[in-house]
């Protein structure tokens, strides 16, 4: 499946996070980012970030 293309959309991140997988770990993140259509760099970064919504929530 082709990848969706790169949104056009400017923020401020500037940092990196390597992680190692094995092919097979790959191929089933790779799968499950598919079928929500997205990147595997989004999907990964969606699910690091699911539980840190309050914390990175506006402070009022």
């Amino acid at each position: 499946m082709p990848k969706p293309p790169r949104s056009p959309i400017v923020t401020d991140r500037e940092k990196t996070i390597g992680v190692r997988v094995s092919p097979r770990e790959y191929e089933a993140i790779q799968r499950r980012a598919d079928k929500l259509g997205l990147r595997v760099a989004s999907y990964v970064r969606l699910l690091a970030l699911q539980d840190a919504e309050e914390e990175l929530s506006p402070k009022n």
